[in-house]
């Protein structure tokens, strides 16, 4: 289960339509609900809120996390190199 201080943190680098791509990797991975059916936008918001706990999930949004913070921090370096600060 996601706790606050993890969601904080998260939140950081997902903060805005993280849904879509966690949504994408589910199915990618062939992750499915118990009925073979993909899981919905609303449960993938509610495991990371904290209110449900579903390590399938909580996986695939740490997996999301890390694409993004690494996209991030590349940026950060080539801007720093572009600016000649590095």
């Amino acid at each position: 289960m996601i706790k606050k201080e993890e969601r904080l943190e998260l939140k950081k680098y997902l903060s805005s339509n993280y849904v879509k791509e966690v949504s994408f990797l589910l199915k990618k991975g062939k992750i499915y609900n118990r009925n073979g059916g993909t899981y919905s936008d609303s449960m993938v918001r509610r495991v990371f809120n904290g209110y449900t706990e579903n390590l399938k999930i909580e996986k695939v949004i740490l997996e999301v996390y890390q694409i993004r913070k690494k996209k991030r921090e590349q940026e950060v370096r080539n801007k720093r190199r572009i600016l000649g600060l590095e």
